[in-house]
């Protein structure tokens, strides 16, 4: 697990919006999605909000500062075509989240 850091519990992980955290300067959401969970740079492309307050609809969130959708999984931007973000690799080991970024 080279590069993967550990950023929370996946019990810190709350159901319906992204836990927000920083790894190494960067500004990360950290979302669960069903049994699996993902993280994404967390930068909304439309103005800079952050993803933390945001409604999580299956693999939607809804950033809470001006409402763009985008896909927590694959990046993209349903209301911005061809526009995404960053999304990190992410291990489960022993109850804990680890992202690579």
């Amino acid at each position: 697990m080279d590069d993967f850091v550990k950023v929370c519990s996946v019990d810190d992980v709350p159901d319906d919006t992204a836990l927000a955290v920083e790894i190494d300067g960067r500004p990360v959401a950290v979302f669960k999605v069903g049994d699996r969970f993902s993280a994404v740079e967390d930068i909304c492309p439309h103005q800079g909000a952050s993803f933390e307050g945001g409604a999580l609809d299956s693999e939607i969130v809804t950033c809470p500062s001006h409402g763009w959708r985008l896909n927590v999984i694959t990046g993209e931007s349903l209301d911005a075509p061809g526009v995404r973000i960053e999304t990190y690799d992410v291990e489960i080991v022993d109850g804990y989240v680890y992202v690579r970024v």
